[in-house]
């Protein structure tokens, strides 16, 4: 019904398209995802959400194949493509202070899970802290 689009319209896109999560197919009525990096997604925010999702798994590692496509994982979410996640991860351990290494081999990439005592929720406060918003 005309009605429910006008609401599409006017309340969700905007914020998609704010993020850059979403955009319109240039010449069309559609719309798309916009895949990879994601320029307003700051890295350790992103990392405190690669934190989150690898907290809820039991196991001591994560596969970049499941950081990607999981249910719920960072890659779903936000819509980011495994080359973007790759080029990514290498730093992970800086971004999460030594939580979380990356290790690649010919066969696998996977995120190793380190004992830490920050939590993804630790890492979000110290990003806005250091932004001045708190």
């Amino acid at each position: 019904p005309p009605e429910e689009k006008k609401i599409f319209e006017e309340r969700v896109l905007p914020p998609f398209a704010h993020l850059k999560l979403i955009s319109q197919v240039p010449g069309t009525q559609q719309f798309q995802f916009n895949r990879n990096q994601k320029l307003s997604l700051p890295n350790k925010i992103l990392a405190a959400c690669i934190m989150e999702f690898v907290a809820k798994k039991d196991t001591k590692t994560i596969t970049l194949n499941s950081l990607t496509y999981d249910v719920g994982s960072p890659g779903r979410i936000f819509k980011l493509g495994e080359d973007f996640l790759a080029a990514f991860l290498p730093e992970i351990e800086i971004h999460t202070e030594g939580s979380l290494s990356w290790t690649e081999s010919a066969s696998l990439s996977q995120i190793v899970i380190n004992e830490s005592s920050l939590s993804s929720e630790v890492l979000i406060e110290k990003y806005y802290k250091i932004k001045g918003i708190s």
